[in-house]
């Protein structure tokens, strides 16, 4: 049985989130949205362009937090909202429906997992929303390396996860073979 066994599947924090239009607009111009050309992807940048309603790009759901000291139960010790040595590891959004362009959100953070990476501890963290009418809205996960929390004697990674294999890449001075090139498709620098 691992350290932190006892405290999977229990609720680390919960809490009240609102947004504006502005906020969600605001977020999309902050991740690029319309930066290679303004007058694309416009459902997310604007609120009055005309024939086009505003969305909110999926992954404002990563934004929507509390304030709450969700790292109490690991007994770390120090600040339980912000431990040091703790570094952004991976997030993934699962959304049952669209964002709404405002709204209020009910938000669960439940503790899906915690495993022994040696030198660190990997944390496995839900956020759950519900909008204010009941309704889901959806979930972020997010992974976290807890750096020095390590060798706890808990599993490695989650059941049926596989070890990370690097991927081969194909060196930039090596062409792919796929045949001969006509000339006319190749770069102006590298016609002959």
């Amino acid at each position: 049985m691992g350290r932190y066994d006892h405290i999977i599947g229990t609720q680390l924090d919960s809490g009240t989130w609102r947004w504006d239009s502005d906020k969600a607009m605001l977020y999309a111009v902050g991740v690029g949205a319309g930066l290679d050309d303004p007058l694309q992807e416009l459902q997310f940048t604007t609120e009055n362009s005309p024939g086009i309603a505003q969305q909110v790009v999926p992954t404002f759901l990563t934004l929507m937090g509390t304030d709450g000291n969700w790292a109490e139960p690991f007994e770390w010790g120090g600040d339980t909202r912000y431990p040091v040595g703790i570094v952004h590891g991976e997030q993934s959004v699962s959304l049952v429906r669209p964002i709404p362009v405002n709204g209020t959100v009910q938000l669960s953070k439940v503790l899906l997992g915690v495993y022994d990476k040696g030198s660190a501890a990997l944390v496995v963290t839900e956020t759950r929303a519900t909008l204010e009418s009941g309704e889901y809205l959806g979930s972020a996960v997010m992974k976290l390396f807890a750096q020095g929390k390590g060798g706890f004697g808990g599993p490695r990674r989650p059941e049926g996860e596989q070890d990370w294999i690097r991927p081969e890449r194909t060196r930039c001075d090596r062409v792919a073979t796929r045949g001969p090139q006509p000339i006319a498709d190749l770069p102006a620098a590298r016609r002959p």
